[in-house]
């Protein structure tokens, strides 16, 4: 069976996964035993869609339209600025 990779937000929520699953041996951008590889990004990749993602009607709030409870939920990849 091979190895699971974890990726987390930032290096501090990594070393926290690695305290917990007792993995040590600190690499260059990774943590990594015979079981886990863990690595870090920083900040965020992916963020959940807007609203009028979904429909354009969504865009401005109406009570009608609440609760909003999409059946399955759009994300989208963050943009660099």
């Amino acid at each position: 069976m091979g190895k699971k990779l974890i990726i987390t937000e930032k290096p501090s929520v990594a070393r926290d996964f690695a305290r917990v699953l007792r993995v040590s041996g600190n690499n260059n951008g990774y943590i990594e035993n015979d079981t886990y590889v863990i690595s870090w990004c920083f900040g965020h990749l992916v963020e959940m869609s807007y609203p009028e993602a979904y429909d354009e009607r969504y865009k401005t709030w109406r009570l009608e339209d609440l609760p909003f409870l999409p059946k399955e939920y759009k994300y989208g990849v963050i943009q660099s600025s």
